[in-house]
């Protein structure tokens, strides 16, 4: 007998290989400082950089399958994707600590991009995809086609995108309050890309789904307006 199991203890099969079980636990980088200005801020002095970056290629991508919560491996041709077109697009920046979901996928992707530096990689369940609930393993097309409707409302047996926004929350919550002044990556999925959108841009959940932004994927993370304003209400 062959599959996994999703965290919540339901047994799947596998449609592609590489599938294991998971453990439980800008619109453009001028645009979102112009956002800034509009509204009177200037530039703080204890900003934080973020940059995102998308896991590679996994097997669940290449036979157009939605992963969501299911531990999916990078296909060989990921793997290089990762240790060469990823690591050259970031070769001349430099960053203080990389964060990633607690996915293979997100985790082997940062291990490859940097593997030629030496980078704290901290690995947090709060950054991964929104859980497709019963979408996951199936046709990617039928997921998307379900996405609007999972804004407030869960994916059936799965979580909501305001669900997912609000693991964001909490995270940048904790960035800001520990990190001062400092540039990050983040390695992670569509769910959050979605919510820096949302969270740092004051961009709506269903704008910035139906009309992301576009790379580079670069946000301007005010430590002290944050903690004070917390997560938008739309």
């Amino acid at each position: 007998m062959t599959g996994a199991l999703r965290p919540s203890g339901q047994w799947i099969s596998p449609s592609a290989r590489g599938v294991q079980p998971l453990r439980r636990g800008i619109i453009r980088y001028g645009n979102a400082w112009a956002l800034h200005r509009r509204h009177g801020e200037e530039r703080c002095s204890s900003m934080i950089e973020i940059w995102l970056e998308f896991h590679a290629q996994t097997h669940h991508n290449a036979a157009g399958v939605a992963s969501g919560h299911y531990d999916v491996a990078l296909t060989d041709y990921g793997r290089e994707q990762a240790r060469t077109v990823l690591r050259a697009r970031y070769a001349g920046r430099a960053f203080d600590a990389v964060y990633v979901s607690d996915t293979q996928r997100a985790h082997d992707t940062a291990l490859l991009m940097f593997e030629d530096r030496i980078l704290p990689i901290f690995r947090d369940p709060r950054l991964r995809e929104c859980d497709y609930g019963d979408f996951e393993g199936r046709p990617r097309t039928e997921m998307e086609a379900a996405r609007l409707g999972a804004i407030d409302k869960p994916f059936p047996n799965g979580e909501s995108y305001r669900h997912a926004a609000a693991r964001m929350t909490s995270f940048l919550a904790e960035l800001a309050a520990e990190r001062d002044r400092a540039t990050v990556m983040i390695v992670a999925h569509a769910a959050q890309h979605y919510s820096l959108d949302h969270l740092l841009l004051g961009r709506s959940l269903e704008q910035a789904i139906r009309n992301p932004s576009e790379r580079p994927y670069r946000y301007a993370l005010a430590p002290d307006r944050f903690l004070q304003r917390g997560a938008p209400r739309r």
